[in-house]
């Protein structure tokens, strides 16, 4: 899982830090794999010669995972679209068709990530949401990252589900 609020420096700490949520994670996914899958009808011939009346079809394979910790007041997708070492960020891949969903998660004072949404990114990608946004500079001065809304999210048929 990436961390997304720490200092380069913390990477390591940070990486067992949200390690510690793997399965809260694995929950969540697991209450939402209907939002992951269709069931279609069988063809006539596979009704008669495969003994099959539903086709159950998985939509996802990869879920990317991004956990912020409780002192985060904003509830917003924010995704890493620059670094100062011009290293490629979460906004291109993402762009480019990695990954088909995105679970992004807030930690509360309890360490429970009672907070949630679970994005589809191919209906984001298709949005036009990702295009033409502002990157904030992070205070670290060397990321900076843009913010869509849940707002956004929603009126754009992104969201798969969430717990906010």
């Amino acid at each position: 899982m990436t961390i997304i609020d720490s200092d380069e420096n913390d990477v390591v700490q940070d990486w067992k830090w949200a390690d510690g949520y793997v399965q809260q994670v694995k929950k969540i996914l697991k209450e939402n794999t209907m939002h992951m899958i269709a069931i279609d009808d069988s063809s006539p011939e596979q009704d008669m010669k495969e003994s099959t009346d539903l086709v159950v079809k998985t939509m996802a394979g990869k879920v990317a995972v991004r956990i912020r910790r409780a002192n985060c007041q904003y509830r917003d997708l924010t995704i890493r679209s620059w670094r100062a070492s011009g290293a490629k960020t979460e906004l291109p891949k993402i762009k480019e068709g990695f990954g088909d969903f995105y679970l992004y998660a807030w930690e509360d004072k309890n360490s429970e990530l009672s907070n949630w949404i679970l994005v589809n990114l191919d209906t984001l990608r298709k949005s036009g949401l990702l295009e033409n946004r502002r990157t904030i500079l992070n205070p670290d001065g060397i990321t900076g990252f843009i913010n869509i809304t849940v707002a956004e999210l929603r009126l754009s048929g992104c969201l798969t589900a969430y717990c906010l």
